[in-house]
């Protein structure tokens, strides 16, 4: 469990993420991220056996409206 003193920025995400999750249904979290050795947006992803293409739809999409992200460089 982060701490709100040591790691501020998880714990309360974290809180806020769990919040939500009571009053509705989440259909996409973002976590965005720069690499040092890529020069274009990407995302890293769970994948679920049980609906494969689910984890991959919204990155196909982002990269049809947005001439920076690469859905090649997604895992």
């Amino acid at each position: 469990m982060p701490s709100p003193i040591l790691h501020p920025t998880i714990y309360y995400t974290k809180r806020l993420i769990k919040t939500m999750g009571y009053s509705q249904r989440m259909a996409l979290f973002c976590d965005f991220h720069g690499h040092s050795r890529k020069y274009n947006s990407f995302i890293y992803g769970c994948h679920d056996k049980k609906q494969p293409f689910a984890s991959r739809e919204f990155p196909y999409i982002l990269e049809k409206v947005c001439r920076f992200f690469s859905y090649a460089d997604c895992k």
